[in-house]
């Protein structure tokens, strides 16, 4: 992950060992307004987190490119 992108951007730490764990989640932060919660650093990890566990969970970019429009696409017209 660019430079630029990690400061605003955490993945979730877990104290406790969960099923989930093998999951790259984000970490969501708090946003008092609905203004704030556009922001980059808000809305990137609740979309993240949103996305279905295969389409995470990649081993290549282009995997994951596939797979998200598959998901989108399935969003759509069902």
């Amino acid at each position: 992950m660019p430079a630029y992108l990690s400061r605003h951007i955490r993945l979730r730490d877990s104290v406790r060992t969960l099923r989930s764990a093998t999951t790259t989640r984000l970490s969501e932060l708090f946003a008092s307004t609905a203004f704030a919660k556009r922001a980059f650093h808000c809305s990137t990890p609740a979309t993240w987190n949103s996305l279905p566990r295969i389409g995470t969970d990649n081993d290549s970019l282009g995997t994951f490119k596939s797979r998200l429009k598959t998901f989108l696409f399935s969003l759509a017209f069902n």
